[in-house]
């Protein structure tokens, strides 16, 4: 099957407006009760409102454990790299790279 950028969802609890679509959402789940040595269970229900923007927003990616040590390193090296940020050193000035090491001014080997 191939991909397509359009589809449309037929369903009486979609409504597509010209900046959102909202679609209404019914959960159902049971509380129980204990009402001496009976146990009693009754049907509940939810109802939700999603609203979704038909604008796409830029792709945002959150990936799990991302704010531990490896996770804030890695980060900072995207940074840093997309910002060619650059410090002094003793031996020189230092240029962010992705290989892992900063490399002389002019974009020297490490």
């Amino acid at each position: 099957m191939e991909a397509t950028g359009n589809f449309v969802v037929e369903s009486p609890d979609v409504v597509y407006g010209p900046d959102t679509i909202e679609a209404q959402y019914e959960y159902r789940t049971a509380c129980v009760s204990r009402e001496g040595s009976v146990l009693k269970v009754y049907p509940t229900s939810t109802r939700f409102t999603f609203r979704t923007a038909r604008q796409v927003p830029r792709l945002g990616v959150m990936l799990v454990g991302w704010g531990g040590n490896n996770g804030s390193t890695l980060t900072a090296a995207v940074l840093a790299n997309r910002l060619r940020l650059s410090w002094p050193t003793r031996t020189g000035r230092k240029e962010a790279n992705y290989y892992g090491s900063p490399t002389q001014g002019g974009g020297g080997s490490p």
